[in-house]
């Protein structure tokens, strides 16, 4: 358990880094409430994927200043696309028993599958034996080393190019580069 604790910043960082995003573009987009908090990871993966294909077609490699310029850009937009349609506030609904139970839910459900990932690797500084690890850890290694991530990209690590969803390896490149923690981690 203590191994698991040492990793407690990386996993601060990781999950700082699928939230914090779309929530500052939500916020600018005038979302509010649970529904800006669930559709957050959904606005990080928009953000991170677009913004890194246009980064990349610019000739900017993928880390911490280039996502973060990839958030500043979307949520100007998000800013001025909410005034030019004169779109109103989300509504704030009233905090709802219904509303605390989906909360309680949802963390549970996180603590459940994070302790089952936990049992299932057994050793965080242990290198993953599942199924297409190798494949991930190479491309994020080749994400982090070289800052090519897009998805136009990251393919370029087994000698292809092709299109691939390179949602996973745009937020886990970010970790690293972060917390100085290795790709492994």
């Amino acid at each position: 358990m203590i191994d698991w604790l040492a990793h407690a910043p990386a996993l601060g960082a990781a999950v700082g880094v699928v939230f914090v995003p779309g929530l500052v573009v939500g916020l600018a987009a005038r979302l509010r409430g649970l529904f800006l908090v669930a559709f957050a990871p959904v606005l990080s993966t928009a953000v991170f994927g677009l913004g890194s294909i246009v980064l990349a077609a610019a000739g900017i490699g993928w880390g911490p200043l280039s996502a973060l310029t990839a958030v500043v850009v979307a949520a100007a937009l998000a800013a001025v696309g909410v005034r030019l349609l004169r779109a109103p506030t989300a509504p704030r609904h009233g905090d709802s028993a219904g509303t605390r139970l989906l909360i309680v839910s949802i963390a549970a459900g996180a603590v459940l599958s994070t302790a089952r990932l936990a049992l299932y690797i057994t050793d965080p500084t242990a290198l993953s034996q599942t199924n297409d690890a190798s494949f991930h850890l190479s491309a994020l290694r080749f994400a982090v080393e070289t800052g090519w991530a897009s998805p136009f990209q990251i393919t370029t690590v087994i000698g292809a190019s092709s299109f691939y969803p390179s949602g996973w390896h745009l937020f886990a490149a970010l970790v690293p580069a972060m917390t100085g923690d290795s790709v492994e981690v």
